[in-house]
Order: C-alpha cells, then sequence, then structure tokens
C-alpha cells in the first residue's frame, strides 16, 4: 500500500502517531490486496473537539473515503470496524466496475 500523509498533520504529533496506528491496522485488515491502493490521509476541517481526519483509499478502478473524529482514531475497536467497512467499500466499488466493464465487453463481443 502507497501511503501519503498530509503535510499539515506534521503541525499535530500526537494525531500523526494515532493516524499511523490506524494505517497499520489498515494494512493487516487489506492483507496481500493491499498493494494496488494508495491510503491518502489529511486534516479534513476542525469541528468543536478537534481536528477531523479524511481517509481516501484509491486504487485503479474505483476510490472510497470517511472521516475520522479524534476520538474515533483513539479507539481501536472503532477504527478496526470503520476501517474494515471501508475496505469493504472500496472493494465493492471496484467489484461494480469490474462486472460493468465486463459486461460491456460481453456485449461487445456478441455484437460481432
Amino acid at each position: 500500500m502507497t501511503t501519503t500523509f498530509d503535510k499539515t498533520l506534521q503541525d499535530a504529533p500526537a494525531l500523526n502517531a494515532e493516524i499511523k496506528r490506524a494505517n497499520e491496522m489498515l494494512e493487516s485488515i487489506a492483507g496481500p490486496s493491499k498493494e494496488t491502493v494508495t491510503a491518502s490521509w489529511k486534516i479534513a476541517r476542525e469541528n468543536g473537539a478537534g481536528p477531523v481526519v479524511e481517509l481516501t483509499l484509491s486504487d485503479y478502478l474505483a476510490s472510497a473515503h470517511a472521516t475520522f473524529a479524534n476520538c474515533d482514531l483513539r479507539d481501536a475497536q472503532t477504527m478496526r470496524k470503520r476501517l474494515s467497512w471501508l475496505w469493504g467499500d472500496l472493494l465493492q466499488e471496484r467489484s461494480h466496475r469490474q462486472r460493468s466493464r465486463l459486461n460491456e465487453l460481453v456485449a461487445a463481443l456478441e455484437d460481432d
């Protein structure tokens, strides 16, 4: 997995540490299929409780994103669930696009 961290995260060392821990968790969830995926972490905005972090997962066909509050990042169980769901969203989007492309190819062959 290729991972990018927005430069603004360097200004928040505690938050940066939580994100790196979450990224390690994501890599373990993704397993071997992580090789074609890019994970991009950035601070999306501030809310009353602190910064909100956005994670975008993308590959050659699809993307999925989610936002995490500080309290989410500190809760390992919540992060594992949310990262698993996000990973599932990416795989589902990829699958839909692959199926659509396959249908197009089959239709083109049938027209010949």
